[in-house]
Formats: C-alpha cells, structure tokens, sequence
C-alpha cells in the first residue's frame, strides 16, 4: 500500500478507541509507507538516566542509533499536555525531529531551538481535516526514511520554523509601527506620495493617516456605523476564505462561528476560560462564553465533540473578519492560517 492509499484510508476510518491501535493501524503503517523498515522501528524504546528518563513509544533507528522518536496518544487527548514530554526524550538522545501524536493529529517539533515547547513547533497536520495530498507532501519531507538520514527534514524544518515565527513576530510589529511610526517609514510614504502625485504633505500629515490605517490581515471597522456597539446587521455576501488549510465560502458569521469551534478544538482545555476574557480594543461586552446568558445577542455552536459555544452574533461582515484574525492571535496562530480570497 502507498502512502497516499494510507491516508485515505485513516481519512475514512473511526478514531482507534486506545494507544495502541492508534500505532498498529495508522503510525506504524505510515513509518513503513515513508520508507522505515520493520527492523528499523524500535517500540517501547529506553531513553535518558534511570531518574529521569523513559521509554518513548516508538523510535527510528539507524545502526543502532536513534535518528527520530515518536510518542503517541489515543486519539482525543490533548496533544499539547504531552509536549515537554516529547522535547525531553528528543533532547536526551539527541535527536533533530520529533513528534507528538495521537494518529490522526500529528504535531512535529525541533527539540534543540531556542524558546517555549510549543514555539519549538514546526508543523501540525490533522488526517482528517487536511487534503491528503498536504498530508502526504509534510510526512515525505519531514519523517521519511530518506528525509531524516539525509538531514533534509531537519533542513526544511527549520526553514518551516522560521516561516511561523516571521508570521508570529510581524503582525505585531506592523501594528506597532502603524500606531507609533517612526521617522523613517513616515519619509518613505511621504516620498510615494510626491512621487506618484507631485504633492508634498507634512510629516504630521503622513503620520496621522499611517495611524488611521489597518495592519495586513486584520481588517478594521470601516466607519462609524460599523462601531462595535452596532446591533443592526449588514447585508452580506458570501466570504471565500481558507482556515487551517481547507478552502470554504460562508457568510461573516459562519466563518467567524468556524473559527471559533476551530480554535476551541486546537485548545479544548482551556478554550472557554481563556475566551470568555477575549476583549479586543474598543469591545466592552463577551463574545464568547459557555453559557448564553453572558451574550448580548447569542449564536449557538454545537462542536463536533458535543461542546456548545454562544457567540456574539450582531456584528458586520467587517467585525466578523477583525475579530476572527485577533482570536487566532491572542491562541497564538498565525495570520496566515486564516487566508481570506480577495474577489
């Protein structure tokens, strides 16, 4: 079987009920598909010092060393609570890669950067969420057989990691750099403004329209009649976007409604505490909440485990989008993951 037919087969199945078919029908099949021999997946695997250490489920090994270790979870626990897990056991053999996973959501990690466990994160696919094809194209490059001798993934891994935290890192110093400019960015667009339309404004001038402007991917409210204390509802027209990697068209709530059940899913233990908190500028009132009561005007989601969520549901197409990308941020996903298509 390739590893294509793999995915799509985990793709239609029911989530394994226990760890350990969670590694006999998806891991393991997958590490033989990436070019892993039998011989060369070493299971229940001791790493570290007697104090300390402990066995990892799986580990990849070449002449007898250990290349890359994998530890896995039933399906349904939450991944991250088992992060410095994972780092600890990657550290002690000295390993580039690793990853965390529960089968059918797989997080992939460079245990030797700098920074917090789950800055360390390079990548994450979700079987059954992604395209099979971007599923297939990550496990090739970062744990193939191939890949990990040859330090390919490592190499691509990195790049990856570099790639979040630009995505991470700018957005903020963007919004910074609008709120207070420096003299430097308020000559340049002074000097595009001449340029383009033979006039000269002020510095003052220029700073205060830099102010009034938006950063990328982090739409604002428009004018006064989409302040965030508007009850009326606009007219909408459908929304094209991509979150987490799957195209979808929705109207302004029903993207804001999909971010919402999409991050709660990524953070499920502490979704709702941290969320009800959730209060961007210029917003007085809960946007999200566990129990309608505390939503002025509610929309109920039922999420996919059973969960309901009650969201703010008077807001303009505008709100929608601005409050969708700061609720992506304040979870700490970029920007990119949320991608909405111009028309």
């Amino acid at each position: 079987m390739t590893l294509r037919e793999t995915l799509e087969r985990v793709h239609g199945m029911d989530a394994p009920t226990n760890e350990q078919a969670t590694i006999t029908q998806i891991i393991v099949p997958i590490l033989i598909d990436l070019g892993w021999d039998v011989s060369t997946i070493s299971r229940e695997h001791w790493v570290g010092g007697r104090k300390e250490g402990g066995k990892v489920d799986i580990a990849l090994m070449k002449d007898k060393r250990c290349v890359c270790i994998l530890e896995a979870k039933r399906p349904g626990v939450n991944l991250i609570d088992h992060v410095d897990q994972v780092l600890r056991y990657a550290f002690y053999e000295g390993v580039t890669v690793c990853i965390l996973t529960d089968g059918l959501e797989w997080r992939f990690y460079l245990p030797r950067e700098e920074g917090k466990p789950e800055e360390r994160e390079f990548s994450m696919l979700r079987l059954k969420d992604n395209l099979v094809e971007q599923s297939e194209n990550d496990l090739k490059r970062f744990l193939s057989c191939e890949a990990i001798l040859s330090g390919a993934a490592k190499h691509d891994a990195v790049r990856e990691l570099n790639k979040l935290q630009i995505d991470r890192e700018l957005p903020g110093i963007w919004r910074e750099m609008l709120t207070e400019p420096d003299q430097e960015l308020v000559t340049w667009v002074g000097k595009r403004i001449s340029d383009k339309h033979d006039l000269s404004p002020s510095a003052d001038q220029v700073a205060k329209i830099i102010v009034a402007t938006t950063a990328p991917n982090q739409p604002t409210y428009s004018s006064s009649s989409a302040s965030p204390e508007v009850s009326a509802r606009e007219d909408r027209k459908p929304i094209e976007y991509t979150l987490f990697g799957k195209y979808k068209s929705r109207s302004g709530i029903g993207m804001w409604a999909d971010v919402v059940e999409q991050v709660y899913l990524r953070h499920k233990h502490d979704f709702l505490e941290r969320a009800e908190k959730f209060r961007p500028p210029r917003w007085r009132r809960v946007l999200i909440s566990g129990d309608s009561n505390d939503i002025t005007r509610t929309k109920k989601l039922t999420c996919q485990d059973g969960q309901k969520i009650y969201i703010e549901n008077s807001l303009t197409q505008a709100q929608d989008i601005s409050l969708a990308y700061q609720l992506l941020e304040m979870f700490g996903h970029p920007a990119s993951d949320l991608v909405i298509h111009e028309e």
